[in-house]
């Protein structure tokens, strides 16, 4: 994975089982998400083409968003919490700390490994445990 590339990956976060049907699932907020972390200088790309991909709609108060990689480089490289700025870019500050979010999130190290975190819970939880895991790969 390149280091300024974000990856977007097939899958919705904390859904339980995945929709069956053609193609991979993708949680509707991942064209919105590969828009906006663009405009913030990225390249981003899916882990499938178009054609094979399936935008699930999920339907509630709750908030599903894509499952996002990216190379432990671009998080050293940036000063800003990157995942919590791209939601809250997503969603308006208000919704982002007051809604459920389900996220889902990788980190490519350089010894080939790679961190993970997944988690579900309040919009305010949910971004400050990111913020921590991300200062928690700078350090």
């Amino acid at each position: 994975m390149a280091s300024g590339a974000v990856l977007i990956r097939s899958g919705v976060p904390q859904a339980g089982t995945q929709p069956s049907g053609a193609g991979f699932p993708y949680p509707s907020s991942a064209i919105d998400m590969a828009k906006i972390i663009r405009a913030s200088g990225f390249e981003v790309k899916f882990e499938h083409e178009k054609s094979s991909r399936n935008y699930i709609s999920l339907h509630g108060a709750d908030q599903w968003l894509p499952v996002i990689q990216v190379a432990h480089e671009l998080i050293i490289a940036t000063e800003a919490h990157i995942l919590s700025d791209w939601i809250i870019s997503l969603l308006g500050r208000e919704k982002a700390h007051k809604d459920t979010l389900h996220i889902k999130y990788f980190v490519s190290m350089n010894d080939g490994t790679s961190k993970q975190l997944e988690m579900s819970g309040t919009g305010e939880d949910v971004l400050r445990a990111l913020d921590t895991f991300e200062q928690d790969l700078r350090d």
